[in-house]
């Protein structure tokens, strides 16, 4: 049976997933990650897109960017693809290494966008991987609000800008919003607050 086709359009916002094979690491350490950091960052630059956050566990990612072309396919097969084969090569092996293809999808509601900023942030400790979403170092959301300014890889027009326009004022309020438990969102959102 044929796969679906993708949803691909112009100045698309994606949230983007890839799990490792038969849920094996897809990091097994810091290099790995930062190898695919820098892999994550030529796409980004080849292609104009805007990475707004992201988050790298041991056996998948998260990522959330924005195409100004509708050529997600094109990056994520060159960002799979590369990594893949340099995991392999650098760790002896062969074979697959994402369980098959990555999954995408459009983010069309600034609830569900905002949402996103807190589910990458909470991943690690949901997962024991850490006790509080800044403490994972691997997440755009620890350099998002630990320090002076965003990392690198992450564009001017990433989370903090859904917060407000001085970035330590969106500072702020994103750890506020990150912080403050979804039960508490979804009562304010009854009461009209």
């Amino acid at each position: 049976m044929p796969r679906p086709p993708r949803l691909l359009v112009r100045f698309g916002l994606y949230h983007v997933m890839a799990k490792g094979a038969v849920n094996q690491a897809v990091f097994r350490d810091d290099d790995d990650r930062t190898r695919f950091l820098i892999l994550l960052g030529q796409v980004v630059r080849s292609l104009d897109w805007s990475l707004l956050a992201y988050c790298l566990m041991t056996t998948h990612y998260h990522l959330l960017v924005r195409t100004p072309e509708a050529d997600l396919h094109r990056g994520m097969q060159r960002l799979n693809g590369c990594y893949g084969q340099g995991f392999n090569r650098r760790h002896g092996q062969q074979g697959h290494v994402f369980y098959r293809r990555y999954h995408s999808l459009l983010v069309t509601r600034e609830a569900h966008l905002l949402e996103l900023f807190r589910y990458f942030a909470w991943n690690p400790v949901r997962a024991g991987a850490c006790d509080k979403p800044a403490d994972w170092p691997w997440s755009s959301y620890a350099g998002l609000v630990a320090s002076d300014e965003a990392p690198p890889i992450v564009g001017a027009d990433g989370a903090l800008t859904f917060f407000g326009s001085d970035p330590t004022v969106a500072r702020g309020r994103l750890r506020e919003f990150v912080e403050r438990s979804p039960v508490e969102d979804l009562r304010a959102f009854r009461h009209g607050v």
